[in-house]
């Protein structure tokens, strides 16, 4: 999809600039272990859970970057238990992320429940703003996001 001036990229994460990797084990719920997603510390420093909405997200879940091994089959398919996936991060950095309802380009973006962004409202904590959206979406689906993390 085009939005804009932009061309996503297909099978990518990182759609812009050049992020900050980490490299850390996946736990906790596997269901949203989506490249993409949001992440939160998990129960060491070496370690990641889905992101939530009250949690601090410390990345993005990576795909291209990520070792083969560990690499899930293709960016619609979860990280399994243990893996070491690698984590994205940086201020600026375009992230090709899942959306999980309509979002306005322009719009601040805030991580829902399962890891997704949704639009950040006025009732939410200022400090769970992670981004803002590059285009518009009519539903839930990949967006283009500018990390504010």
């Amino acid at each position: 999809m085009a939005a804009g001036n932009y061309v996503n990229p297909t099978n990518k994460i990182v759609a812009a600039g050049t992020a900050q990797e980490e490299v850390l084990t996946v736990t906790g719920a596997l269901t949203y272990m989506l490249p993409g997603r949001l992440v939160k510390k998990g129960a060491d420093d070496n370690k990641c859970a889905i992101g939530d909405a009250d949690g601090d997200m410390i990345g993005w879940l990576g795909y291209e970057q990520t070792f083969g091994q560990y690499k899930p089959a293709n960016i619609s398919t979860a990280y399994a238990l243990s893996d070491e996936a690698t984590v994205l991060s940086g201020p600026g950095v375009h992230i090709m992320a899942y959306g999980s309802a309509a979002i306005v380009k322009g719009a601040i973006v805030a991580a829902d429940a399962a890891g997704a962004v949704v639009t950040w409202v006025n009732t939410m904590d200022a400090d769970t703003m992670v981004g803002k959206a590059l285009e518009t979406t009519t539903d839930a689906g990949a967006i283009r996001i500018r990390s504010m993390i």
